[in-house]
């Protein structure tokens, strides 16, 4: 065993699943049955997805791109492939309340992407979080930083950039 890592790996990835698991709400999880059902599928889109969705959101899935509708196909999609190694639901909620917040008191948007939910691969830096590249040695850290003093401080410059773009 690693005494930088005196937890064995296999417990720690078990955990990482398990808190990206929680970060999904509990009214979007597939049932057993349903998961079940999912593992069976080529697409998770189209017809079976939409019978987990109400029907006046199926009909505006059909005529625009809804980030919401995107984020439960995200949540159901890593139920079965564990797609998403982190989770931000809930910053994107405040984020985009915070870009509502400025087009109102300002009458313009922050810039040309203002609004556009947006998903990073877990190779750019997000401050605060995890950047694992799915090691897991790397949980904890940023592709493999581990010191606490200098882990999570940094952002990658393409992040830097869609956030200044209003994403």
């Amino acid at each position: 065993m690693n005494p930088q890592y005196p937890i064995p790996w296999e417990a720690r990835a078990a955990k990482k699943r398990e808190d990206t698991l929680a970060k999904i709400p509990v009214e979007w999880r597939l049932s057993s049955a349903d998961l079940e059902l999912a593992s069976k599928q080529r697409d998770l889109t189209g017809p079976f997805i939409e019978r987990f969705l109400e029907p006046e959101v199926v009909d505006i899935v059909k005529t625009d791109s809804v980030p919401l509708v995107n984020d439960i196909r995200a949540a159901d999609q890593n139920k079965k492939n564990n797609c998403l190694l982190e989770i931000f639901f809930d910053a994107a909620i405040k984020r985009a309340e915070e870009l509502d917040e400025y087009l109102r008191v300002n009458g313009k948007p922050v810039g040309p992407l203002h609004g556009l939910p947006i998903s990073l691969k877990d190779q750019c830096h997000v401050k605060g979080v995890d950047t694992t590249m799915g090691y897991v040695g790397w949980i904890g850290g940023n592709l493999g930083i581990t010191d606490p003093t200098k882990t999570h401080q940094v952002e990658s410059r393409i992040t830097k950039e869609l956030l200044a773009c209003g994403a």
